[in-house]
């Protein structure tokens, strides 16, 4: 039944009200069904922009690797260079903190004095030169591309130290220097 508003008197249904609903129902489905559509659309560019976002971090680090392979070569000399001076840089690269830094330039010093140093004497050695050098910075924190200075004379307390390590002390280590990949 509909009603006139104008007279407030109620009519018998017409088929008129019946198409109208009709109508009005298929409106708001097309409403929805738009709506359901746009938002779908939506999540696609954002999912698309993210992903747009992630390869251009990805391009982004395969440029710095290029920029960082021909920079390599230039921390190579310095390094050669610092080892006349008995100090050892190492730069930071990304995800690097204290102990891989500690890492490279250990593995140097062995390098370079051919010594034969156990996996769990290396990772004692990292140990105790990182907390050497934080215990002297503000920021136990490294930036991308900060340079880090290890003496020669620090390197060797370390050595020294690792070379005092028990039996039990050692094996305590060994889990941890099975997680290692040393620098060649």
């Amino acid at each position: 039944m509909s009603e006139d508003f104008l007279n407030l008197e109620k009519k018998p249904g017409t088929g008129r009200d019946f198409s109208i609903s009709v109508l009005v129902l298929v409106a708001v489905l097309i409403v929805v069904g738009g709506f359901i559509v746009f938002r779908e659309q939506v999540e696609d560019d954002i999912a698309a922009d993210i992903e747009r976002q992630e390869e251009d971090a990805v391009d982004e680090e395969t440029e710095e690797d290029g920029i960082v392979d021909d920079t390599l070569k230039e921390e190579e000399e310095d390094r050669k260079v610092s080892h006349e001076t008995d100090i050892y840089k190492e730069t930071a690269k990304e995800g690097d903190g204290l102990t891989h830094t500690a890492r490279r330039a250990i593995s140097d010093y062995i390098d370079s004095h051919e010594l034969d140093v156990s996996k769990e004497e290396r990772v004692y050695m990292e140990d105790y030169v990182q907390k050497e050098v934080s215990s002297e910075r503000e920021d136990p924190f490294l930036e991308l591309g900060e340079t880090v200075e290890m003496s020669e004379s620090l390197i060797d307390e370390a050595l020294e130290s690792a070379s005092d390590l028990t039996p039990q002390e050692k094996e305590n280590l060994h889990s941890y220097a099975l997680l290692v990949q040393f620098p060649s």
